[in-house]
């Protein structure tokens, strides 16, 4: 199959990945953006006096699956247990060890 025609198709019938995608950014962002969150995909925050609420989108690596990371850490931003400043404009959720809980699953590993 050539490189255009496979473009082609995938336009028409997205991976299952990039259906995720256009989902997600459909529904949850535009939540996100109405509740004052920043960011694009997968990594969002929102800044106010007291803290930075994160919420950052994770991928199972297979596809079709995702979790949902929400962490807060002070204005000023957060410092890695090895001592590195993460800016508040660079903060995601990840960066932020405990607590971090996954939303939508039962356990905190199930994808």
């Amino acid at each position: 199959m050539s490189g255009r025609l496979r473009r082609s198709l995938h336009s028409v019938f997205p991976s299952p990945r990039a259906a995720m995608d256009d989902a997600l950014k459909r529904v949850l962002v535009v939540e996100l953006r109405r509740r004052g969150f920043t960011g694009s995909l997968p990594h969002f925050r929102r800044r106010d006096a007291g803290r930075i609420s994160l919420l950052s989108v994770q991928h199972f690596s297979s596809g079709g699956s995702f979790v949902v990371e929400v962490a807060a850490c002070p204005p000023a931003g957060h410092v890695t247990s090895w001592g590195a400043d993460v800016a508040p404009s660079k903060v995601t959720a990840r960066d932020i060890n405990d607590p971090r809980p996954r939303l939508g699953t039962r356990t905190s590993w199930v994808w």
